[in-house]
């Protein structure tokens, strides 16, 4: 389920947090929110970024890295095909992307592990 959040999004009670990012290698991810997460939690970052500097990282691609046990996952998905402007096209394809991600993994696992799932994975078209 989606939940809407106003205020620090890094201390809501959520299993997941979802990032809209630049699409290509992800070196330049020091500001907003992507400063805040990996300033708390350099691990998450860390993983995005060895992830698309070895991968085309697309418009609509996603990337989850999963909950442990001092972290929410993070779902990184590629909106914009340039570090300012988001496009309808790519949010549509990753958010598409992102529900055969989930339904898949409901398939495979079951209901019941999916509540707080242990995700990790890239995804594109």
């Amino acid at each position: 389920m989606i939940t809407f959040i106003s205020g620090d999004l890094l201390q809501a009670d959520t299993a997941y947090i979802a990032q809209g990012v630049a699409v290509g290698s992800q070196e330049g991810l020091g500001t907003g929110l992507a400063l805040k997460i990996s300033t708390k939690w350099p691990d998450i970052q860390a993983a995005f970024k060895r992830y698309t500097r070895n991968t085309r990282f697309e418009g609509g691609d996603i990337f989850v890295v999963k909950p442990s046990a001092g972290s929410p996952g993070v779902i990184y998905i590629a909106t914009q095909p340039d570090m300012y402007h988001a496009t309808l096209p790519f949010l549509n394809r990753g958010l598409r992307n992102l529900a055969k991600y989930c339904a898949a993994r409901y398939r495979r696992r079951g209901a019941a592990e999916d509540r707080r799932g242990a995700w990790e994975a890239g995804l594109g078209g």
